[in-house]
C-alpha cells in the first residue's frame, strides 16, 4: 500500500484473506485518519504486534467496525484494544475463529469503559471461551449497548 492523497477520505478497508502482515497494519495505522471500518479477517499474519500498532496510533481513532476473525491474536491484543481510547467508538467487533482468545480476553472487554458503544460482538468458533467468559459479558456495567453476541460453535460453552 502506498500513502496517497486520493485515499484520505477512505472510510472502510476490507483486506479479508489477504497476505497483509503486522508491518502492513502498522503502515495503515500511520496514515488512515478517516477509517471507520477495518476488516483484516483471515489474515493469518496479523498478530498482537499489529493490533498494538492500531492501539497506539494517532490516526486510528474513529473505528466503528473491526473484524479480526481468524487472525493470530491472543488475549494480549484484546487487552490492548480494551485499554486504548482509539476504540471508544467501536460498535462491531468480530473475533470468530480466534482460537487463542480465552475468558481473560473477554474479561478485558467487559471491564473496559472504552467498549460502551459496542453493539455487536461475534465470538463464534472460539474454542477456548467458556461459560465464565460469557458471565463477564453478561454482568458488565460497560456493555449497556450490546445487542448481539454470537457464540455459535463455541464448544466450551454449556448452557444449563
Amino acid at each position: 500500500m502506498v500513502e496517497s492523497k486520493f485515499l484520505e477520505n477512505l472510510e472502510n478497508l476490507k483486506l479479508s484473506g489477504c497476505s497483509i502482515t503486522d508491518h502492513g497494519l502498522m503502515y495503515i495505522a500511520s496514515f488512515q485518519h478517516n477509517l471507520q471500518g477495518l476488516d483484516v479477517s483471515y489474515c493469518a499474519e496479523i498478530t498482537d504486534k499489529g493490533i498494538e500498532a492500531l492501539t497506539t496510533s494517532n490516526c486510528i481513532y474513529n473505528l466503528r467496525g473491526l473484524d479480526l476473525s481468524g487472525c493470530s491474536i491472543t488475549d494480549t491484543a484484546l487487552t490492548a484494544i480494551a485499554n486504548s481510547k482509539n476504540f471508544s467508538n467501536l460498535e462491531d467487533l468480530y473475533l470468530s475463529n480466534c482460537n487463542s482468545i480465552t475468558d481473560i480476553g473477554l474479561a478485558s472487554i467487559s471491564d473496559s469503559s472504552n467498549f460502551s458503544n459496542l453493539e455487536n460482538l461475534e465470538i463464534s468458533h472460539c474454542s477456548r471461551i467458556t461459560d465464565q467468559g460469557i458471565m463477564h459479558l453478561l454482568v458488565s456495567k460497560h456493555l449497556l449497548k450490546l445487542k448481539i453476541i454470537d457464540l455459535s460453535r463455541s464448544s466450551q460453552i454449556i448452557v444449563n
